[in-house]
């Protein structure tokens, strides 16, 4: 498959052309459609999910990306929104329950981790948002806040730092295990 620039391939996006809008479609899913995928499994979705999203970014990048950093990139954050904007509405607070109803054992479970995330301060909340539900490594997390090329004392202080927001998390949960041991 032909390999192209960002600037080629939005080009082709944008075309009237549908045979290069295939291709560059084409290329853009075989170069970015793994990463989207892999990053929405692991987030709680699945393979319809993943297709789900990248068709709605794919639209985003063909309405509203400017050449100002990797087209894949932008693609991908597009979808990273777009998936967490999808998990806080599939995550709305369900209906009242009918009198005598009980909820069930996996809403009181995430209901009592939601509250428990809640009390750890926003950089622990973050920090384990990044590393647990985006799948990140600690040089991932350390690039994307800002250190230009992470050393290993800047890997070994970021681990210790989750940690300790492990350690307060577990705290938090302590009054709860009772309830989630069933």
């Amino acid at each position: 498959m032909k390999t192209w620039s960002d600037e080629e391939c939005i080009n082709h996006l944008r075309s009237k052309n549908p045979l290069l809008q295939k291709e560059a479609y084409s290329w853009l899913r075989g170069k970015e459609m793994p990463k989207i995928r892999s990053y929405v499994i692991n987030t709680g979705g699945n393979s319809d999910d993943a297709e789900d999203v990248f068709a709605y970014a794919i639209t985003e990048v063909f309405r509203k990306y400017q050449p100002f950093g990797p087209i894949g990139a932008y693609l991908y954050r597009v979808a990273q929104l777009t998936w967490i904007k999808e998990l806080k509405r599939r995550s709305k607070p369900l209906p009242p329950l009918e009198e005598g109803e009980e909820p069930s054992e996996m809403e009181e479970t995430q209901s009592i981790i939601r509250h428990c995330l809640q009390q750890l301060s926003d950089k622990c909340q973050e920090l384990l948002s990044l590393f647990y539900m985006d799948g990140m490594t600690y040089e991932d997390i350390l690039l994307q806040q800002g250190e230009p090329s992470p050393s290993k004392e800047a890997i070994s202080a970021l681990k210790a730092k989750k940690y300790r927001c492990m350690q307060h998390f577990r705290k938090f949960m302590e009054p709860f295990k009772n309830r989630l041991r069933g």
